[in-house]
């Protein structure tokens, strides 16, 4: 298997006059919905929506070479930008088998890739169902949490315990607090000084 094989599947998406496969077209899709997925709960600007950006990019080349393969005009493109009928034209192409494209070596890489980025996101949604990540920013919880800290919270599970970090949301604007436990239920809280 060629090292440079991820290389060069993200720099033949910028040669529209080329085909790719179901794999390749698969594999693209993959990632690029894996790295949303990755960078959706980050709510500052970062590279990652750079790379975001990059990886829509080489999908859109990966859509029109795909195009060319099933022998659709250039002008499909357009069509997976209107919901729900474009997640069904996406799932479309990337089922259909295409016009004289002969399955090669590279096409096999692109299946054992296709395969890791699949178990990849299936990992990714796995881990958002057992923790959640959450960035401190605010400084109340100083010196245990700084501000642009970050959390991986257990969604569900165990009952909190008196000094546990817990996030909750306020019950009027929806806003996320992560605070530090003081009381149980039945519990009498004072404030001196």
């Amino acid at each position: 298997m060629n090292a440079l094989f991820p290389l060069r599947l993200i720099t033949s998406a910028f040669d529209w006059s080329g085909r790719s496969g179901r794999a390749a077209f698969t594999s693209v899709l993959i990632a690029w919905i894996a790295l949303a997925v990755v960078l959706w709960p980050i709510e500052q600007f970062s590279l990652g929506y750079l790379g975001f950006a990059f990886m829509f990019v080489v999908f859109m080349g990966h859509l029109r070479r795909r195009l060319r393969d099933v022998g659709f005009s250039g002008w499909w493109i357009w069509l997976p930008f209107i919901p729900a009928i474009g997640l069904i034209f996406i799932g479309f192409l990337a089922f259909r088998e295409g016009r004289g494209y002969a399955e090669s070596k590279i096409d096999e890489e692109y299946s054992l890739y296709g395969f890791l980025a699949v178990l990849f996101l299936g990992l990714l949604i796995l881990s958002r169902i057992l923790w959640t990540p959450y960035q401190i920013i605010a400084g109340s919880m100083k010196p245990t949490l700084l501000t642009g800290d970050y959390l991986a919270v257990q969604p569900i599970g165990s009952v909190p315990e008196r000094a546990d970090i817990i996030v909750f949301r306020h019950p009027v604007d929806g806003t996320d607090f992560i605070k530090r436990l003081i009381g149980l239920p039945g519990d009498r809280i004072q404030m001196k000084g």
